[in-house]
């Protein structure tokens, strides 16, 4: 399905302007330069209880100006007036249902296994692709077909819309992940239809750790010089109190050690990868730690640390210099200059 105009969807609610309410994405040509169709875009949005927030999120796949999307939206059977949301785009979605499943891991892949795009990513209820991003997409896995999956950078507000910072675009090295490295901005993240038939799809065991997951398993599949990285911000996401970020940090930690005890259960796994096993597990209980301290329990605290250190000595010593110098010194960021003149931090 080609991309509606602004002028074919329903009019925004009063008040609502700017992208992706009153603007819209440059139309893409219906072919690319050399005659080829455009790969197509499936997107899965998996949605609960989250209707002050989805209709951004619809609008933000559909007016992509993009000539080949499909649009997928799995409820869980929200009670909130999403359903009525979703029914004033229904008839520019490939398909929606809204009844009970088992959670978000569940859901996205309800959707994966009705998506027939070549390329395919997931956009939660509460977040919105940027204005232009299907193009940029497509056009990277065009120009390198070798290309298996995507990484770009994205962009993090708070409740009210207001800018916090920028989530670099990250490589999907397991190393990297493994040792607790930040994840990629989720929804700035796009991979080709054969990673789920080669990988399957979530792991539904995961539901704060879901996209970590399967990032690793892509990184441990495919050679590093088949997954890209692209600096264009591609998305945006609200940290707000009600999302899962903010609300599962607890949880996170604990499916990180599941991450490491299935990952340094493989046979398979090669010696660089066996070799961090250390530091990777010194790392997770460091973030207990810290955890810990933030909510004053202080004996947790000192458990978690102990353990930290009888998986690694020396990087847990190292940890610690580096948080002792982080109190003495303020943490240097680079700053990029946005549109609106404002000073956004990159981390």
């Amino acid at each position: 399905m080609r991309c509606p105009t602004l002028t074919e969807l329903l009019a925004p609610p009063p008040g609502r302007t700017g992208w992706p309410w009153t603007e819209e994405s440059p139309r893409v040509p219906d072919r690319l330069p050399d005659g080829r169709p455009w790969p197509k875009v499936s997107i899965v949005t998996p949605s609960y209880n989250q209707g002050q927030f989805i209709e951004e999120t619809i609008r933000s796949v559909l007016l992509q100006g993009y000539p080949n999307i499909e649009y997928i939206i799995i409820d869980g059977g929200s009670t909130d007036g999403t359903v009525e949301i979703i029914k004033k785009y229904e008839s520019w979605l490939a398909y929606w249902v809204s009844e009970p499943d088992r959670g978000q891991s569940h859901a996205i892949n309800k959707g994966f296994q009705r998506a027939t795009g070549q390329i395919l990513s997931w956009l939660n209820s509460d977040d919105y692709f940027e204005i232009g991003a299907f193009r940029k997409v497509a056009t990277q896995f065009t120009n390198k077909p070798d290309t298996v999956a995507l990484c770009g950078s994205c962009l993090i507000i708070d409740a009210g819309g207001n800018p916090m910072y920028i989530k670099a675009s990250r490589s999907l090295s397991p190393e990297r992940l493994l040792r607790g490295g930040l994840v990629p901005g989720q929804p700035a993240v796009f991979f080709k239809h054969e990673v789920i038939k080669a990988l399957g799809g979530l792991d539904e065991q995961f539901h704060q750790s879901l996209d970590r997951e399967f990032w690793v398993r892509i990184g441990l599949h495919y050679p590093a010089d088949k997954l890209a990285q692209i600096k264009d911000t591609l998305a945006v996401t609200r940290y707000w109190p009600g999302c899962k970020t903010a609300l599962g940090s607890k949880s996170m930690v604990e499916e990180h050690k599941r991450i490491l005890a299935k990952v340094f259960s493989r046979k398979d796994l090669p010696e660089n990868l066996k070799k961090i096993r250390p530091h990777a597990y010194s790392e997770v209980f460091w973030r207990e730690a810290l955890m810990a301290k933030d909510a004053k329990a202080y004996a947790s605290v000192f458990r978690a640390l102990l353990k930290a250190t009888w998986a690694s000595p020396f990087y847990s010593l190292r940890r610690g210099f580096e948080h002792l110098m982080r109190l003495i010194t303020k943490p240097m960021r680079v700053q990029e200059k946005v549109a609106s003149n404002q000073d956004i931090p990159i981390v």
